[in-house]
């Protein structure tokens, strides 16, 4: 707990220049397969309060079926935070009925940074 809390401490306002742009692009769409792309061979998900350690497939079917249920208008990337072998960000998902918050763990694997934990939450305007 008191390492996510020093991460939002050290966590900057960001123009999300380390996050790609396929990966933004692809949660402004709803587009779990792009999205899934990024994910670790063990990702945890907790989506709406709802706690997931599925299988590659299993997250993006979940995360498909969460983008169905509430399709995108918006996202935007608030905060990001980066370490030698992790990387964190918060982003803002917002969708006709309601607006969301988004926290993505990367680990970096094998060369590469990949989605560890994906949490989708409603957005408590406090937090931002």
């Amino acid at each position: 707990m008191a390492g996510i809390i020093l991460s939002l401490v050290m966590a900057k306002p960001t123009n999300a220049q380390n996050i790609p742009n396929e990966l933004q692009d692809a949660f402004k769409s709803g587009n779990a397969e792009t999205i899934a792309n990024y994910f670790s061979d063990r990702i945890k998900l907790s989506i709406l309060e709802k706690q997931y350690e599925p299988s590659k497939a299993q997250a993006k079917e979940i995360l498909r079926d969460f983008f169905l249920h509430h399709p995108p208008t918006g996202f935007e990337i608030r905060f990001e935070s980066e370490k030698p072998n992790s990387h964190f960000f918060i982003a803002s998902l917002n969708t006709a009925e309601e607006n969301y918050r988004i926290n993505i763990f990367f680990k970096h694997i094998n060369g590469e940074n990949k989605i560890h934990l994906l949490k989708i939450e409603r957005n408590n305007e406090r937090s931002f």
